[in-house]
């Protein structure tokens, strides 16, 4: 049985500079997973080219993405359309961007519901609409259905927007930093939200903070310099990280980690190692050498000492 998703080999780009460097990823069926690393690491990148809305002037290099076995990347536009929604969902990090300012809350769900075939009539539309709005905790629904999104409390539109998007009851979710922003409590609670309403679907979830995916994430691909530098089970890289990126991101919580945290990631150039400069110990040709991945305690790294 193919994977839900399978990133092989992905190189992503523009003319100038490359942005991801060799790229593979493989998410069974309600698998869920997280990516961690600093900002420019290369995150929503990778999750723009899952979603196949790379923006303008990036394009793939090589490579391939497979969505339940079939080419998703050399797929008709048409036949893109009609698996976001219901088959890939996409939880952008600005949610006001994620919901139309001109129409009602109301007006936005029936319509990707009924748009999407997950309702048999408007009024069908309307009753599961309630129901989710429900399900991610907002009261008063009849209030919040006939609001415009700008008139909702920023909270109040972030639960809105995950309805929206798990009502249609997609095979994967990709949540782009869904959470940022927040303070550590709410942010916590949100995830916790997130977790409640996925049911079966298989997630991505995209984050600078990597304490924030223990417990909750079943696998985690640490992202440096375009590229993964170690994957595999969240709680063995909370534990004993393997890569000296992975280590720095643990020692982040303080404040002289957090220092350092905002000076270490590589440019992607798929020349080298992207911590070269910044490691204790780098080789020779962690400088002119990309690591091969290696199996090493059951993940994955890219080190020249494994």
């Amino acid at each position: 049985m193919p994977a839900l998703l399978d990133v092989e080999n992905l190189s992503v780009g523009t003319r100038k500079r490359m942005l991801l460097c060799d790229v593979s990823l493989r998410v069974e069926e309600g698998e869920v997973w997280g990516i961690v690393g600093a900002s420019g690491a290369g995150k929503s990148i990778l999750a723009r080219s899952i979603s196949a809305l790379l923006p303008r002037g990036v394009a793939v290099a090589e490579g391939r993405i497979l969505y339940r076995g079939e080419d998703w990347l050399g797929m008709k536009e048409t036949e893109k359309v009609s698996i976001r929604g219901s088959g890939i969902g996409y939880l952008v990090q600005n949610t006001s961007s994620g919901l139309d300012p001109v129409y009602t809350v109301e007006q936005q769900m029936t319509e990707a519901l009924l748009s999407n075939g997950a309702a048999d009539s408007r009024g069908d539309a309307v009753r599961i609409s309630i129901s989710w709005l429900k399900k991610v905790g907002l009261r008063d629904v009849s209030r919040v259905l006939s609001s415009y999104p700008h008139t909702l409390s920023g909270g109040m539109a972030q639960r809105v927007y995950l309805a929206m998007v798990f009502m249609l009851k997609p095979k994967l979710v990709i949540a782009d930093e869904f959470s940022s922003g927040l303070d550590s409590t709410t942010e916590k609670k949100m995830m916790s939200l997130l977790l409640k309403v996925a049911e079966n679907s298989g997630m991505i979830m995209i984050t600078h903070n990597i304490f924030l995916l223990g417990g909750i994430t079943d696998k985690t691909a640490v992202m440096n310099g375009g590229m993964i530098v170690e994957s595999g089970p969240t709680e063995k890289i909370l534990e004993t990280p393997l890569h000296g990126y992975s280590q720095v991101l643990l020692k982040a919580r303080h404040q002289e980690g957090r220092s350092l945290f905002r000076k270490l990631n590589g440019r992607a150039d798929c020349r080298g190692c992207p911590f070269a400069e910044r490691c204790g110990e780098p080789m020779e040709q962690c400088f002119t050498k990309i690591p091969d991945v290696r199996e090493v305690d059951g993940r994955k790294v890219r080190c020249h000492r494994y």
